[in-house]
């Protein structure tokens, strides 16, 4: 049986945060959608294309007249482009956020297209490169425009944004069913200096240890799609058998956290093994083992597999949750977060700077 198409609740998750970050109140919402907001909120999910699409353009429909572009007062009328092209701002992909903030360079951000649409697109895209020069590329996969044209328009926004995680202009996108042309400029946009950064608190990294990082956050999120698939199947033969479907979602829910925490982990080791080897040494290391709050995943990695358990073996009662509270909401952050940016605690990733 062939696999379905599934699209990221990065995706989702990235709209309604820029829709409370525009004040937009959200109750409309919880009657045209046939799955809970927290669901949506969460950017470990996964939800069938056809209807992801159907959440944007619902989206687009209720908040898109009016859109102004982020540097124009032009109204758009375009609501994924303006949620893609505030992508670098919004900090709502979880543990890709923090790793794009350290790429070296617009080429590196732009030398695998396939690993970064991966983090959206499932399964991953087959990427047909058509030419790579040092300041444009070109490639083609398997999309249709037509048949989901917000995706579409979210996408391309986004790879226009990438350079601006890393200070860089927006690149030039061209997108038409699959197939993708890019053009940046390696030149740096000013930005202020912060009188307390000190710049050796941030350990260089090699091109070939972000490529190393981006390779295993990949494997990892490959084994936790060939994971979910298998709890779908079993999802529904514990329905057939009339099982008690909370619970069991309850119990897929610890265990989407569970590789959560191994993404975290793999991201860990890869970062330490290559910094103590660095002229930094022990003293890098102490720096990524507290970005990275590995303490805090140590300590809760073990209660949440045993309350996987317990939810499969109905030793727990389950006791459903508000509508409106995430179920998601006890996954810490990898970094430690600021009262500014509790909003963002569902990400089992966030950047390294506190807001």
């Amino acid at each position: 049986m062939q696999a379905p198409f599934l699209l990221s609740c990065k995706i989702t998750h990235s709209c309604l945060k820029f829709l409370e970050r525009r004040g937009e109140d959200l109750e409309p919402l919880y009657e045209r959608f046939d799955w809970p907001l927290h669901y949506l909120r969460d950017p470990s999910s996964w939800l069938e294309a056809d209807r992801l699409e159907f959440v944007l353009q619902t989206l687009e429909e209720l908040y898109g007249q009016g859109m102004r572009g982020v540097a124009s007062d032009v109204a758009t009328g375009d609501f994924a482009q303006e949620v893609g092209h505030a992508a670098p701002q919004l900090r709502a992909w979880g543990a890709l956020d923090s790793v794009l903030r350290i790429v070296p360079g617009v080429t590196e951000l732009y030398h695998q297209p396939e690993r970064f649409l991966s983090s959206f697109m499932s399964p991953p895209p087959q990427v047909q490169t058509i030419s790579r020069h040092a300041d444009r590329t070109e490639f083609r996969f398997d999309f249709s425009d037509d048949r989901m044209p917000c995706t579409a328009r979210y996408l391309k926004a986004v790879l226009e944004s990438l350079p601006e995680f890393i200070g860089k202009p927006q690149a030039s996108v061209r997108w038409h069913n699959g197939l993708v042309g890019i053009e940046w400029s390696e030149h740096q946009v000013p930005l202020p200096r912060r009188a307390d950064t000190a710049q050796q608190d941030e350990p260089s990294l090699s091109p070939d240890l972000l490529r190393t990082i981006l390779m295993d956050l990949a494997n990892a999120q490959r084994e936790l799609e060939s994971t979910r698939r298998q709890l779908q199947e079993r999802d529904a033969e514990l329905l057939g058998l009339r099982s008690e479907p909370v619970a069991h979602e309850m119990a897929l829910h610890e265990l989407y956290k569970l590789g959560d925490y191994f993404a975290r982990a793999q991201q860990l080791v890869t970062l330490l093994r290559q910094a103590v080897k660095s002229t930094a040494g022990s003293q890098a290391a102490d720096v990524l083992i507290r970005r990275t709050a590995w303490e805090r995943v140590a300590d809760e990695a073990p209660q949440v597999i045993g309350r996987a358990q317990a939810y499969l073996r109905g030793e727990i009662p389950v006791v459903p949750k508000p509508v409106a509270e995430p179920m998601l909401s006890a996954i810490p952050s990898t970094l430690p977060l600021s009262k500014a940016s509790q909003s963002t605690r569902l990400s089992f990733f966030d950047d390294s700077r506190g807001v």
